[in-house]
């Protein structure tokens, strides 16, 4: 068995979705959407639901979103 190296200096990669572009969500009010650009993520649809609501769990909110794909990428929808 070959011997298994330690390394230094191998910059730690960063998640994929922190650099996911959302609005600022505080400003939503029902009925408002916004469409998040195909290609920004690899599951856009479902990324964005759950950061939705990961925000509105954070920030003790009680709102719901809905997505949907459309021309260009994924609109999220605030529902309630």
């Amino acid at each position: 068995m070959s011997e298994i190296k330690i390394e230094k200096d191998v910059p730690i990669p960063t998640r994929a979705r922190a650099g996911m572009p959302l609005p600022d969500l505080s400003k939503m009010a029902v009925g408002d959407s916004f469409v998040l650009p195909a290609g920004t993520v690899k599951h856009p649809r479902s990324n964005a639901l759950t950061r939705a609501r990961q925000w509105a769990l954070t920030h003790k909110k009680t709102w719901e979103f809905r997505t949907a794909v459309v021309e260009g990428g994924v609109r999220i929808w605030r529902i309630e």
